[in-house]
This record gives structure tokens, C-alpha cells and sequence, in this order.
């Protein structure tokens, strides 16, 4: 059998809907050895995320049309030249990993199951996550298509609730399937020979000092920049702590912006006049890795996620995490937290001064690990499979 993907954030693999594509795929792919997958992407894939996938995947390259518009590009991959090469070819099966599958009708049933998983509402929720009447008519044709897929997978219970509501599918026909960290987070990555080699590696000193950063004396954060994820409220809370405790103790924030316009301003805004705010820029896995590890805690207050896969990133590393109490952070951490009233000025800052406490932060240590075991790539594709061939 011939399952086809849509691969495209492979070319994006630090994102969360490229490493849930890398990670389920690969998985997949292992314990279904007898069926064949096509990823399509539209340029050349890197070596290192292509030695990643097992011998019955296919990265196929299927270059964009040279129109002007990069938009217009995107949208005629989408849903023209994949949707054209599914039927021409006769797949059985098409998976999308991102709301991507074709909006016209005549696309379905005829022979090829259709799968899709919708990561969140956001684009659907709020107006400002779209640029204007060209991306508004995209993502609601996106939403259009959601519900003409035979199932649906989501990667929370939080998020099916909503695409059920705001899609207007029934939920018996949307599938949780979490999300995880990548191997290199993971302890037993040396042993599975998915971490880098001890000669390959930065030594974690030398990730320290390539920041001017100390062992469990710093507060970390990694994720996007975009209105929800609340880094402005951080970096406020940061500046209270920092006053209230004569401690240097920096606040060290992870990657930048996405797209430069106003959603994702609160990296440019990340000032203290108090303490210190140390901007990494975006890191290779293995930076990330030594920063989750060596951090005091690792801080997140996002007002919404479909998932949050930082979490389980860090909570691999046994970082102790202070996060926003929200519904899906409840989800996916369980009572194993410190979690913050966003309601509540100072709320968090309080929450950071406690992790000066050693007896304090090694508890959270212990409960990061409770979180990591909790989720598993090959669980979650145990569970796909079943769903895909059912």
C-alpha cells in the first residue's frame, strides 16, 4: 500500500508541526515496514533529516511552480500539484500533517483515504493571526477541508474539544495523538545512537560560556514570539523577581521571531531596566539541550497551545518548569508544575523565587520526569497506525 504525505515542514524541522511530521513519519514507517511512504516536499530535504526515515520512506521532491506571489506558490503545492500526483498515482491513503488537504470535493472518495491533523484554532480563533483577505479566504478554506477527511487527529484533548466546536465535526471523528520531545532530549538517546557522538558535541561548559551563563543560575524560556505566547507578561514578572531578590540571575530567551510585523513584537520588546535578558538567537539542538539542563527553571506562561512541545523538551532534560494555568498546560504537565495565575501580577515572579530553594527546585526536577514519561513518539504512532488502517 502507498501512503502519501505532505512533507513540507521538513523543511522546517525545529517547528512543532515539523518535528511532529519527522517523528510520527519515522515511527510509523519503522513499525509498518510492509507499507510504502511518499513524502512530498518542495525542496531538497537535508541529509540529516533524510537518514532519519527508514527505508520504506521516499522523500520526493515536487518543485513549486515559478509564480511570483510565494503565497500563491504555497497554496498551488497544496492543493494542486500534491492533489494531482495522489489520484494520478493511486494512493490509498494521503496524510496531511498540518490543515493542507484539497478543498474541492471531487478530490474524495474515490478509493484514497484522507487524514489530516489540525495542531490548534488559532488561525481561526483570531483575527490578527491573519494578514489580511488572502490568508482570511485561505484559512477558512482550510477549515472547509477539515471535516471532508475520513478522521481527524489532533495532538490534545484541549484542541479536539475546540476543532469539534469550530469545525463543526463530530468528535467520534477526531483522534488524539500527543506529541513528544525528540531523541535528543531524551536520556537514553547515547544508548539508541540517535545523540551526537562525545567527539561531535559542544561540551555544556562551552554552551555556557558561550552565553557568559552559570549552572542552575539562570531562568530560561523557548518558543515563539507571537502575541500568545505571553513573553511580554515574562519578561515583566522577571523584572519583579529581580528586584525583590538581589541575585544575578538572567533571563535567558531562545529564537526570535517568526515573521517580522507586529504579532511577534514582544521579542523586540524583551527589555529589562532590571537584571539581565540574554537573547540566544535561534540554537541547534544540542545549545537547546545544554540550556534546558543547566537552567533553574524553565519558564512558560502562553495564554493558548494546541500542545506546547517545550514542555516535554524540558521536562525530558528534568528542568523544573513554572507554567501558566491553563487548561492545556494541565493536560500535558498533570499537577507536575508550578503553575501561575496570569491574573495575578507578581504570581510568577513569586514562583521563580521560590526555585532559589534547592529542596524546592529538586522536587519539580523529580516531577519533570514524571511528564517525560509520559508521552512517547512510538506510542503515538502505535495509535495512528491503528486509526489509519482501521
Amino acid at each position: 500500500m502507498k501512503i502519501g504525505v505532505n512533507g513540507r515542514f521538513l523543511l522546517k524541522p525545529f517547528t512543532g508541526i515539523g518535528q511532529h511530521t519527522i517523528n510520527l513519519i519515522k515511527e510509523l514507517a519503522k513499525i509498518d515496514m510492509k507499507n510504502e511512504y511518499i513524502v512530498f516536499a518542495h525542496e531538497n530535504v537535508p541529509i540529516n533529516i533524510r537518514k532519519e526515515f527508514p527505508k520504506n520512506v521516499e522523500i520526493r521532491i515536487l518543485p513549486e511552480k515559478k509564480i511570483p506571489s510565494a503565497g500563491a506558490r504555497k497554496v498551488w503545492w497544496e492543493q494542486i500539484q500534491i492533489a494531482k500526483i495522489l489520484k494520478k498515482e493511486n494512493f490509498e491513503i494521503a496524510y496531511f500533517p498540518y490543515p493542507s488537504n484539497p478543498w474541492t470535493k471531487d478530490f474524495y472518495g474515490k478509493g484514497m483515504r484522507v487524514f489530516v491533523t489540525v495542531h490548534d484554532c488559532l488561525p481561526w480563533k483570531y483575527k490578527h493571526y491573519n494578514g489580511g483577505i488572502l490568508s482570511r479566504t485561505y484559512n477558512n478554506q482550510c477549515k472547509k477541508a477539515v471535516g471532508k477527511a475520513n478522521k481527524i487527529f489532533t495532538v490534545s484533548k484541549t484542541s479536539k474539544k475546540e476543532i469539534s466546536e469550530i469545525c463543526k465535526v463530530d468528535s467520534d471523528k477526531i483522534f488524539v495523538i500527543y506529541n513528544d520531545a525528540g531523541d535528543i532530549f531524551k536520556k537514553h538517546s547515547m544508548a539508541a545512537g540517535s545523540h551526537p557522538t562525545a567527539d561531535s558535541r559542544i561540551p555544556t561548559t562551552k554552551i555556557l560560556e558561550k552565553f557568559a551563563l552559570q549552572k542552575n543560575r539562570f531562568f530560561f524560556y523557548c518558543g515563539g514570539y507571537d502575541e500568545r505566547k505571553n513573553v511580554s507578561k515574562l519578561v515583566k514578572e522577571y523584572e519583579t523577581f529581580i528586584k525583590n531578590y538581589d541575585e544575578e540571575i538572567p533571563l535567558v530567551l531562545a529564537g526570535g521571531k517568526a515573521i517580522n510585523n507586529d504579532l511577534y513584537k514582544s521579542f523586540d520588546e524583551a527589555k529589562s531596566a532590571f537584571g539581565e535578558i540574554v537573547k540566544t538567537g535561534f540554537l541547534d539542538e544540542e545549545e537547546l539541550k545544554s540550556l534546558y539542563e543547566n537552567c533553574l527553571a524553565f519558564v512558560n506562561l502562553s495564554r493558548e497551545e494546541g500542545f506546547n512541545i517545550p514542555l516535554v523538551e524540558a521536562a525530558n532534560c528534568e528542568a523544573p518548569l513554572i507554567v501558566s494555568n491553563t487548561e492545556i498546560h494541565r493536560e500535558i504537565v498533570g499537577g507536575n508544575a508550578d503553575f501561575v495565575d496570569l491574573s495575578k501580577d507578581g504570581n510568577c515572579a513569586e514562583a521563580m523565587g521560590k526555585m532559589l530553594n534547592p529542596e524546592h527546585r529538586n522536587a519539580f526536577c523529580k516531577n519533570s520526569e514524571a511528564i517525560a514519561k509520559k508521552y512517547s513518539w512510538k506510542t503515538s504512532a502505535k495509535k495512528m497506525k491503528d486509526v489509519l488502517f482501521s
